[in-house]
């Protein structure tokens, strides 16, 4: 999709959402701890505890740049997905041990967006289930920390119109990867840390011999991230060595949907509901369910 139409799409997707949302309350009304209204984009990843912004690793932005979540004061939310799933419903406080401010994100509707005959239409539309656990961080209310349910990852969101610095803090430094800047600013006093991959020298056997076993599984048939996950556990490997494998097979979790939706269809028939059923019963996310029966044709 080029860049015009992407924007075309998420502009579109914004005033969808948006009004949708604001003619009708929603069941979880406001609560008195509104530092998370307002609107949020994606800006860092935590992997393996090492937290990693996108402007030090765009290729990893690249997968969340068409993300952004939208909290609003009258107790609602609008969350896009790809710029393309919408999903709509209720925060309300909740808790965490260790963290000030934590909120649960309580689906309620949703729909998929699809440019027919050159107009923005919604398909798919109706009740959803399922939530997201959101905390802001305790050194920083401007910067959001985002259980994403599709990759079983931390993303970071910062405030569009806040004065973010958590990520400039706890950024792990990733080299060859910083922007080149040709001022003479100081240079930050943060010392030069490791790849975002583990280095070698913190590789173990287990975790190679994990992530060629998901290889030689992905070579031969479709996986969600928590059923590799599951299978290299059944292998024998630890979780740790099978969180490591997965993490780093390169996998895209979109695409295996589609191809195990594409098996299934190979060996018997399936309505469209109960084939979206039967991906999420394997371990994908719902909007990895669509994408995957939408691809097989369905």
């Amino acid at each position: 999709m080029s860049n015009r139409c992407l924007s075309l799409l998420m502009g579109g997707l914004l005033c969808l959402g948006l009004t949708a949302c604001g003619g009708s309350q929603s069941a979880s009304q406001t609560t008195s701890d509104d530092l998370l209204v307002g609107d949020w984009t994606p800006a860092g990843i935590e992997i393996s505890h090492s937290v990693y912004s996108f402007e030090d690793v765009p290729q990893l932005g690249d997968l969340y740049d068409s993300n952004h979540l939208t909290v609003l004061e009258d107790g609602t939310f609008v969350y896009m997905n790809m710029a393309i799933f919408v999903t709509k419903g209720g925060w309300t406080s909740s808790w965490m041990e260790g963290y000030d401010h934590t909120y649960t994100l309580k689906h309620e509707t949703g729909y998929r967006s699809s440019f027919e005959n050159g107009e923005l239409v919604r398909v798919d539309e109706g009740p959803r289930d399922g939530e997201f656990r959101v905390w802001l961080t305790n050194e920083d209310t401007d910067t959001l920390v985002f259980s994403d349910p599709d990759s079983d990852q931390l993303i970071y969101y910062t405030r569009d119109d806040g004065d973010p610095f958590y990520l400039d803090v706890y950024n792990t430094s990733v080299p060859g990867n910083a922007t080149q800047d040709t001022t003479e600013e100081e240079p930050p006093e943060t010392s030069e840390m490791p790849d975002p991959q583990p280095s070698t020298e913190n590789v173990t056997m287990g975790m190679r011999n994990a992530l060629a076993t998901a290889h030689d599984y992905l070579d031969s048939t479709a996986f969600s991230y928590s059923g590799l996950i599951d299978q290299l556990e059944y292998e024998g490997y630890t979780y740790a060595e099978a969180v490591y494998a997965v993490d780093n097979c390169g996998a895209d979790w979109y695409e295996q949907a589609a191809l195990m939706a594409a098996e299934y269809l190979d060996t018997m028939s399936f309505s469209r509901t109960g084939l979206i059923d039967q991906l999420e019963y394997e371990g994908f996310s719902y909007d990895q369910a669509v994408y995957g029966v939408e691809q097989a044709g369905y």
